[in-house]
């Protein structure tokens, strides 16, 4: 299946990640041959370069276009339809990962208590326990500010609190103490 690259110095990766090595970059409108994709489709095994090695790509990153009905297409169907589109990713065949590689880790549940994401739980709820009843107090104290507001959700995860403030930093804080640990200037 044909694609061009979106991006200038687009990334590409030994195996279906960004865990694994990155094996060179693609510049923007590069020609690419896709031959095949993960199970899930979030990533795309294009050929060749560097002496004809295999590279994944993410989807995200490749725009398909301009391929002719693939092997096996029904005839008289609508190709305006998404599902029948000849430049449909799901019409290249599964790729299993390379078996020569570490597989990739296993992802985890958050502790419990941790919100990793804004509105993400072990659950995926985003919920507390209960919501706290008055009267309400710091536990903080006058250590965890910045010199703006904080707008953006927290960020909880093990002992770090991370938001980023309007005065353009991100900041971490104890989840204890509110002690700043480290912020960073965007």
């Amino acid at each position: 299946m044909q694609a061009t690259s979106r991006a200038v110095d687009t990334t590409v990766f030994v195996g279906p990640s960004t865990y694994y090595t990155a094996t060179g970059t693609l510049g923007a409108n590069t020609v690419l041959r896709l031959r095949g994709r993960t199970m899930s489709g979030d990533w795309l095994l294009g050929c060749c370069i560097n002496d004809n090695q295999n590279y994944w790509v993410r989807p995200a990153y490749v725009t398909i276009t301009g391929n002719p009905n693939p092997p096996g297409f029904p005839a008289n169907v609508d190709t305006s339809q998404p599902q029948w589109d000849p430049n449909n990713p799901r019409w290249l065949p599964v790729f299993p990962q390379d078996p020569a590689l570490a597989p990739r880790p296993i992802p985890t549940a958050p502790p419990f208590g941790d919100y990793p994401l804004a509105r993400y739980d072990r659950g995926n709820t985003g919920r507390v326990p209960a919501l706290p009843r008055p009267p309400l107090q710091s536990s903080w104290g006058g250590l965890s500010q910045a010199a703006q507001v904080f707008v953006s959700p927290l960020a909880v995860s093990g002992p770090n609190v991370v938001s980023s403030s309007q005065d353009g930093q991100i900041y971490s804080f104890n989840r204890d103490s509110g002690t700043q640990r480290w912020r960073f200037n965007l």
